[in-house]
C-alpha cells in the first residue's frame, strides 16, 4: 500500500541488515515495553543474532512519511488510510491486519470512491488473439532517392 502510494518501494535494503535497519528508521525499533503495554515483536531480543549487531533506537516516522496533508504535492494519508498501514506494516504477524480483514477497512469506503467496475479500462489478452501486433519501424534508406 505504501509503495503504491508512493510509486517506489518502501524499504529497499539491499541486505538484510541494511533492509532491518530501513525498516527501524521507518517504523522504530523494537523495544521492551513497559509491563502491561502490547510488544511490538515479541522474542525479538531473545532472537539469535539480535544481541551480535547494535541498531541504533529510532523512533516511528511513518506519519513523517505518510503526512495527512502536504503544501508541496506530496503523498498524503487520511488518518483512516494510515491506521490501514500500520496495520498492514506490523512487525508481529499475530497483530497483523488479514488480507480479508484489510479489504473491510473504513479505508475503502472513503471519498472519492473507485471507478465502477465497467468504466475500468480493459485490454485484449494474447489468448483472445486480439493482441497488438508489435510494429516495426524501418529506417529511411539515406542513398534511395525520394520523390520530390
Amino acid at each position: 500500500m505504501g509503495e503504491l502510494l508512493l510509486k517506489e518501494p518502501l524499504l529497499n535494503g539491499q541486505s538484510e541488515l541494511a533492509q532491518l535497519d530501513k525498516m527501524f528508521k521507518l517504523l522504530g525499533t523494537p523495544v521492551d515495553p513497559p509491563i502491561g503495554v502490547q510488544n511490538d515483536w515479541p522474542g525479538y531480543r531473545q532472537m539469535k543474532n539480535v544481541k551480535s549487531f547494535q541498531f541504533q533506537s529510532h523512533p516511528n516516522q511513518l506519519r513523517k512519511k505518510f503526512p495527512a496533508t502536504s503544501f508541496t504535492g506530496g503523498v498524503t494519508l487520511s488518518e483512516s488510510g494510515f491506521d490501514l498501514l500500520c496495520k498492514l506494516l506490523k512487525y508481529d504477524p499475530n497483530q497483523r491486519i488479514s488480507a480479508a480483514e484489510a479489504l473491510e477497512h473504513p479505508w475503502f469506503q472513503e471519498h472519492p470512491p473507485p471507478k465502477p467496475k465497467e468504466l475500468m479500462p480493459t485490454y485484449p489478452t494474447r489468448k483472445e488473439g486480439l493482441a497488438r501486433k508489435g510494429r516495426k519501424y524501418k529506417s529511411p534508406d539515406p542513398l534511395k532517392p525520394t520523390a520530390a
